[in-house]
């Protein structure tokens, strides 16, 4: 990992809005590693869905989704 320090705009579902958050990761494999973010689930960076191999940059919104969601009334 990078060792510069990056704040990026992190989506939080419980919360529903964006949290600072502090990272060392260079891209986004390194940022699921990270913050322990499954492979499964797909990566939105500032508005772009995009790979592991993506760089991460200060202040990139980031937003992390499942591929397993499910909802709604049975």
């Amino acid at each position: 990992m990078a060792s510069d320090v990056k704040t990026i705009k992190l989506y939080s579902g419980s919360t529903g809005n964006w949290q600072p958050t502090e990272v060392k990761a260079s891209n986004v494999g390194e940022l699921r590693t990270e913050l322990d973010i499954p492979n499964g689930s797909s990566c939105n960076v500032s508005g772009t869905v995009v790979g592991n191999d993506h760089a991460i940059t200060d202040e990139a919104f980031v937003a992390f989704s499942s591929n397993d969601k499910t909802g709604g009334q049975a």
